[in-house]
């Protein structure tokens, strides 16, 4: 019996966690492939397209924890998209033809964690002219 209740409340815990559950801390890490390789004194920029995230920011981080930039919705009603956000993409954060970002919500009084699809809705890479 004691073995059952065990299996069973590991069952309960797994569906749990793959509900859409946050994890405190966590990060949503993001891989994304350059259009074209960056040359030198080329602009680069991450955009990055928020649903609703009420009174949060998504902050934009290199793989080894750099902070990029925020993306925080002022003025948004209540359960509105927050928009396209534009965030400058340092040369040296590119490796190759690709870039590793690291995206979690952050809002007082809650630990950050990674984001959902519904509040990070798209994120990409744009290069200017060289």
């Amino acid at each position: 019996m004691r073995a059952a209740a065990l299996i069973l409340l590991a069952f309960l815990s797994a569906a749990t966690a793959t509900a859409g559950d946050a994890v405190p801390g966590a990060a949503r890490i993001v891989t994304l492939a350059l259009p074209r390789p960056l040359v030198a004194e080329q602009d680069a920029w991450i955009m990055i397209t928020l649903g609703p995230i009420g009174h949060a920011q998504v902050d934009i981080r290199t793989a080894d924890g750099r902070l990029l930039g925020s993306a925080v919705p002022f003025g948004q009603h209540q359960g509105a998209a927050g928009g396209t956000h534009v965030i400058p993409l340092p040369a040296d954060a590119v490796r190759g033809d690709h870039v590793t970002l690291r995206l979690t919500i952050t809002q007082p009084g809650a630990p950050s964690r990674a984001p959902t699809a519904a509040e990070v809705r798209d994120v990409a890479v744009t290069l200017g002219r060289p």
